[in-house]
């Protein structure tokens, strides 16, 4: 070995052990107990909330300095938001080092808990009467960090005006690459306008509403205001769904943007009532502009699609329902049309509706039908979803529907739902009105073999020559 190079070797030994020295004399002579009520009173300034540290303080100095604070508490009012059951925040050596100042290089919360609420009276008081952020709010500075991790929480998000709520179960959230601007408001859309940052987030369970979903995952990123969970996957109704959600803060109103494509769904987990078993396939493509649900709502465009072959109905004679149709034209048919074109949206749109008080259901019996083809695709604008394609058929049978359905007020526009033949032509149509859950029939029906069929089945070639109503020309009949 070369003078040099021992030189270097040796060099290198004293500041390992000059640091490690200095480690040691950190650790003896720094108290960071006192350092507890100063990270109180920055964190409290900077959110504009109480946040208190209830457990110790201790701190680690390798493989880099960090704190760590045990039972930890962010509450605004008398309302808890967050509670963990430590807080372990990683420090700059060389502020640490040099001057004692604890500058947060990456922050991560084991197993916490956080519950947000959104009332009429939180939504004013943070806004004065002007439209403007009121005095609580508080400004932020730039800054960057290289990671924060969430291990294990469970999070909970309620709106009691419109009494929806989300859950999310055992959540892993990894950021790096953190950094924000200037920001003279703390409300969330606004922060994330100001926020940069990549990671993973992978959600065990999640239930929004009554909806519930497992084993999310998707990669997440944020930029100036354009966040992004892309690729997503998601265990739904038994199958698969993957895709991608954008949220757009860059102009005047947000925009969100969702697709999904999900395949293998397990019919028998869609519905509360379950009486269909089979699979199917379902996507969805639409986005929407607002602040809240009604104005994304009314905004509403793009495409919904759903498709099945040979689902089996427990219970119910599908095809002597149809002809019970024919014969009277008992809009118990419309109650089951409305839940096989809904498919997995069903339990979106009906918005809670008991689906065992429908009037098919007061038909149900003994012994099994087939449904051999659904399909059912619509085109959405908005807010309202119009039918391209959308019909059932069955080993006899097949039931077609025209129209449109409003998102908004949850009823039917201008709906027709008819039995059409293999032309297409209509046998026995009428028009729909009202809530998807509680329709009714509205008009007389008009036929063109229908209420005849079995009085005239021998002279059938006397009504050949009749005028066609062409109803319906889509897939599920060719």
């Amino acid at each position: 070995m070369s003078k040099r190079s021992r030189r270097l070797l040796i060099g290198a030994g004293i500041l390992a052990a000059a640091f490690l020295v200095l480690v040691a004399c950190v650790a003896l002579f720094v108290h960071v107990d006192r350092y507890k009520s100063s990270i109180e009173s920055a964190v409290s300034e900077t959110l504009g909330m109480e946040f208190k540290v209830r457990g110790k303080v201790s701190l680690g100095l390798l493989p880099r300095p960090r704190l760590t604070l045990a039972d930890i508490h962010l509450s605004k009012g008398k309302t808890d938001i967050l509670w963990a059951d430590d807080l372990q925040a990683s420090l700059r050596w060389i502020p640490f080092l040099l001057h004692q100042t604890l500058s947060i290089d990456g922050i991560s919360l084991e197993h916490p808990t956080i519950r947000i609420e959104q009332s009429p009276q939180t939504s004013r008081t943070s806004q004065t009467s002007h439209g403007q952020v009121s005095d609580q709010d508080t400004t932020s500075r730039p800054g960057t960090m290289s990671r924060i991790s969430v291990l294990r929480g469970d999070v909970t998000y309620v709106d009691r005006t419109s009494g929806r709520s989300v859950l999310a179960g055992n959540l892993d959230l990894r950021l790096t690459d953190i950094s924000w601007h200037h920001s003279t408001a703390l409300q969330p859309l606004t922060l994330l306008k100001s926020l940069g940052f990549h990671g993973t987030l992978h959600v065990a369970t999640l239930q929004l509403g009554t909806f519930k979903a497992s084993d999310l995952s998707c990669g997440i990123k944020n930029e100036a205001g354009l966040l992004q969970l892309d690729p997503t996957a998601i265990v739904l109704f038994g199958g698969t769904s993957r895709g991608s959600l954008t949220l757009d803060l860059t102009g005047s109103s947000p925009r969100i943007r969702l697709v999904q494509a999900a395949s293998q769904i397990d019919l028998t987990q869609v519905f509360p009532v379950r009486i269909f078993s089979g699979t199917a396939q379902a996507s969805l493509d639409v986005e929407g502009t607002g602040s809240d649900q009604q104005a994304i709502t009314k905004t509403l465009k793009g495409r919904a699609a759903f498709r099945s072959e040979h689902i089996t109905i427990n219970s119910l004679n599908i095809d002597g329902l149809i002809a019970d149709y024919n014969r009277t034209q008992n809009f118990s048919l419309i109650d089951l049309g409305a839940l096989v074109i809904a498919g997995p949206f069903a339990p979106l749109v009906t918005k809670g509706v008991d689906f065992s008080r429908l009037a098919v259901f007061g038909r149900m019996g003994n012994g099994k039908s087939e449904i051999r083809r659904v399909v059912s695709d619509w085109t959405i604008v908005d807010g309202i979803a119009q039918t391209k394609d959308v019909a059932f058929t069955t080993p006899k049978n097949a039931v077609a529907f025209r129209g449109d359905f409003d998102f908004v007020n949850g009823r039917y526009v201008h709906f027709f739902v008819a039995t059409v033949d293999q032309q297409g032509c209509a046998q026995v149509k009428r028009e729909v009105s009202g809530p998807l859950g509680h329709p009714h029939v509205e008009g007389p029906g008009s036929a063109s073999l229908g209420p005849f069929k079995t009085a005239f089945q021998n002279t059938k070639k006397l009504f050949q020559s009749q005028k066609c109503d062409l109803f319906y020309s889509g897939s599920a009949i060719q």
